[in-house]
């Protein structure tokens, strides 16, 4: 006789938490870092060997799209780097009371906000 066994509800039926939403945000700009950076890499190293091939392509292409690759860099730097500190004092065991865990996110947020309206405030 077969017998069913229970199955995990989707992530469909979870409500989205403050501390699920960060914690996925955190390693999406881990990757978008990553990637960036090897772009970033491959750039340096073309625009030094053929510095030719790579003024033709950076004339061609638009301004609003260097623009926005640099704001979501820019994001996902400062984001990564503001959870992190986070991430670093719960690892020395400090704040990782529910209510400490929440006022730390919302503290994230709140200063990735800020700083990313003073960086671009200042650039744009």
């Amino acid at each position: 006789m077969h017998q069913e066994k229970p199955t995990s509800p989707h992530l469909q039926i979870y409500k989205p938490q403050l501390t699920s939403l960060l914690s996925i945000s955190h390693r999406f700009c881990g990757v978008v870092l990553l990637l960036g950076t090897i772009f970033l890499c491959i750039a340096i190293t073309i625009g030094i060997m053929y510095p030719q091939l790579w003024d033709s392509f950076y004339q061609n292409i638009p301004n609003w799209i260097t623009t926005l690759v640099a704001i979501a860099f820019s994001a996902a730097l400062i984001y990564h780097w503001l959870n992190g500190i986070r991430h670093l004092l719960w690892d020395k065991l400090i704040g990782l009371e529910l209510t400490s865990v929440y006022r730390s996110g919302y503290v994230v947020i709140g200063m990735f906000i800020i700083l990313m309206i003073v960086l671009w405030g200042v650039f744009l």
